[in-house]
C-alpha cells in the first residue's frame, strides 16, 4: 500500500511518496495534488498534507478533499494542517494588518502557486471532511513524524503555533 506527503516539496516522510506541482530532489511525483488519478481507489493508507489545502479555491475545495478520500484504503488516516483562520482573526484583532497577517491570509504571493483562496477553523475543515466522506474526525495537538514544516512553526510574540491539525479516517 502507498503512503502520500501532498505538497511537500522541500520535505520527506521516509516511506511515503512526495507529490508537488514543483520539481525538486525530495519530489517523487511530479503533479496537481487535486488530481490523484495516478492512484487506484483504495490504494493509499495515509496522506500528510501540510498547508496545501489553502491554495485551491474555496469553491473547489470539497472536490480535492474528496478526491484524496478516494484513493483512501478503508480505515487509513489523512492528516491536514493548514492556517488557523480562528487564530488568524483574532491576531489581526491585536496587531492590524501586519505583513505576517497578510501573508498568511492571503499567501506571501512569491510565486505562481502562493496565493491562500480559503481559511479554515475546526468547524468547517470537519464538515469538509465529512461531506467527503471521512470519519472520526478529530482535532489533534500537533501533526504526525516531527517535520519542520509550516505545521510546525509559532508565533514570536505569544509561542504558539497558528495552525489548525486534524486527523480523518477513511
Amino acid at each position: 500500500m502507498t503512503k502520500l506527503m501532498l505538497g511537500g516539496r522541500d520535505h520527506r516522510i521516509d516511506g511515503f511518496l512526495n507529490v508537488d506541482v514543483h520539481e525538486g530532489p525530495l519530489v517523487d511525483i511530479q503533479g496537481d495534488i487535486s488530481d490523484l488519478s495516478k492512484f487506484e481507489s483504495g490504494s493509499v493508507t495515509e496522506i500528510y498534507a501540510s498547508h496545501c489545502l489553502e491554495h485551491f479555491p474555496h469553491v473547489r475545495t470539497l472536490d480535492v478533499l474528496k478526491e484524496w478520500r478516494r484513493v483512501m484504503a478503508k480505515k487509513g488516516k489523512t492528516y491536514i494542517s493548514v492556517p488557523n483562520v480562528d487564530y488568524i482573526i483574532s491576531y489581526y484583532q491585536k496587531h492590524g494588518l501586519s505583513d505576517w497577517f497578510r501573508n498568511i491570509m492571503w499567501g506571501d504571493q512569491g510565486y505562481k502557486e502562493a496565493f491562500h483562496y480559503t481559511g479554515f477553523n475546526f468547524a468547517k475543515l470537519s464538515n469538509l471532511l465529512f461531506l467527503s466522506g471521512y470519519e472520526d474526525i478529530k482535532r489533534i495537538d500537533k501533526m504526525p513524524y516531527g517535520l519542520a514544516d509550516c505545521s510546525t512553526r509559532v508565533m514570536s510574540d505569544d509561542g504558539k503555533n497558528f495552525s489548525l491539525h486534524v486527523e480523518a479516517t477513511a
